[in-house]
């Protein structure tokens, strides 16, 4: 049944149209995932789990390059003329905000490193100085990259991936042989970022280039966008938070060991959500706004089977195999808590899931998506918050937060008629 039903994806139109996306995504996930065990094996514990944490945060900074990357990709897809001069001016003035605004966020996490060091209970401050060179070099990034996610250059977004992920995990190597540890182990993706910077910048060449002489005007149409923005900010921002925020619970609640040995059930458990990240990466571009529910259903549909396959394949090995899994990927010694993978598990899939769903309404511009949002952090926060006596516990937290997410996800797609209604 599994094999059919894998020969039916492979065959079908969605599929085919995306494979090259889909086929990178998968390297680049590979990539990524060996570099959580290569430094699980270099580092201890307490180490591994501080730079998960840092990872983990990067993620939750790296929203304000995700809101910006978002709202550059929404414009490029549906615009007629992608190199048009007003096109262009658009995105330069969305590109000198993001200076500004990410800017000054780099500057407040150097100014607090202290502060975050003493509440997550890490070594050193300094740490936590590659997350604000990681969002000073994402900024241009973010904005090439969009333009080729926008205008559908697949392979080129699949190299640029391979570029960041296998780049990081060399250099992590690098820096950790030389001692830097923690500091190095985090200041390699900062590193592979920029080389994947100048690939999209040689890729861009000729055909697209934002200005950084363009003034902020906050026109109409900036407005317009930056209204779009809001609404990444909720359903993005919500998305990451639900994905990666565990670990940064369990860092602030239990001992740095406890911390440490959780990181790396939750890395390896995040690998499903990785794999199937491309699935709702296609999803943004291809729905359109102007087409009809039908169309666009469809097209959501054969994405949520592809996401459901990945998921339950993942799930049954975690299942059955957890032990095993636990000590090919990150080793022995993050043995003790081998029980936990199923569960973990069983969370991320739930998340992937309404990650799908996330990205069909952020291509329609849904504001349904800030109500959502608002619910599921309110009421995951606050299970956390009443309920984290163990690790057991606030894993349930999030598997019923990400649950909920999905009923009122769903409820929504019932209720739509008209797409338009809705719109931002």
């Amino acid at each position: 049944m599994i094999y059919r039903r894998i020969k039916s994806l492979s065959q079908d139109k969605f599929f085919k149209d995306n494979a090259v996306f889909f086929i990178g995504s998968m390297i680049v996930a590979v990539f990524s995932y060996l570099y959580h065990p290569v430094m699980s094996r270099m580092m201890s514990v307490e180490d591994f789990g501080q730079v998960q944490a840092l990872i983990s945060l990067t993620y939750l900074t790296g929203i304000f390059l995700t809101i910006f990357g978002t709202i550059a990709v929404n414009i490029v897809s549906n615009h007629k003329d992608s190199s048009a001069d007003d096109h262009i001016k658009l995105l330069s003035q969305l590109h000198k905000l993001a200076l500004w605004v990410i800017g000054s966020f780099a500057i407040g996490i150097v100014i607090l490193s202290p502060y975050l060091m003493r509440i997550l209970q890490f070594d050193s401050a300094i740490s936590f100085f590659p997350l604000a060179i990681i969002l000073l070099v994402g900024i241009p990034f973010a904005f090439y990259s969009s333009y080729l996610k926008g205008t559908k250059q697949f392979e080129a977004i699949s190299i640029a991936g391979i570029i960041t992920s296998a780049g990081k995990l060399l250099f992590a190597i690098l820096f950790v042989s030389l001692g830097m540890q923690v500091f190095g182990a985090v200041s390699a993706l900062a590193l592979a970022t920029f080389v994947a910077l100048l690939y999209a910048l040689h890729k861009t060449r000729g055909v697209f280039r934002l200005s950084l002489k363009e003034k902020v005007s906050f026109t109409p149409a900036l407005k317009k966008e930056l209204s779009y923005g809001v609404l990444v900010l909720f359903s993005l921002g919500y998305i990451t938070f639900l994905y990666t925020s565990d670990v940064l619970f369990v860092k602030y609640f239990f001992d740095p060991e406890t911390a440490g040995l959780y990181s790396g059930i939750a890395t390896i458990a995040r690998i499903i959500f990785f794999v199937t990240a491309s699935v709702a990466g296609v999803l943004l571009p291809t729905i359109k706004i102007n087409a009809n529910k039908k169309e666009n259903i469809a097209i959501l549909k054969k994405a949520f089977g592809i996401i459901v396959l990945m998921g339950v394949i993942a799930l049954v090995i975690f299942f059955l195999f957890p032990s095993g899994i636990i000590s090919l990927l990150i080793g022995e010694k993050y043995l003790p808590l081998a029980t936990l993978l199923p569960l973990a598990g069983t969370y991320i899939f739930i998340a992937s899931v309404a990650n799908v769903f996330y990205s069909y309404f952020l291509a329609l511009r849904d504001r349904r998506l800030i109500t959502i949002s608002s619910v599921g952090f309110i009421a995951t926060v606050a299970m956390v918050a009443i309920n984290h006596n163990s690790l057991q516990a606030i894993i349930t937290d999030y598997i019923l937060g990400a649950s909920l997410t999905i009923v009122l996800l769903g409820m929504a797609i019932s209720k739509s008629k008209v797409h338009k209604a809705h719109k931002v």
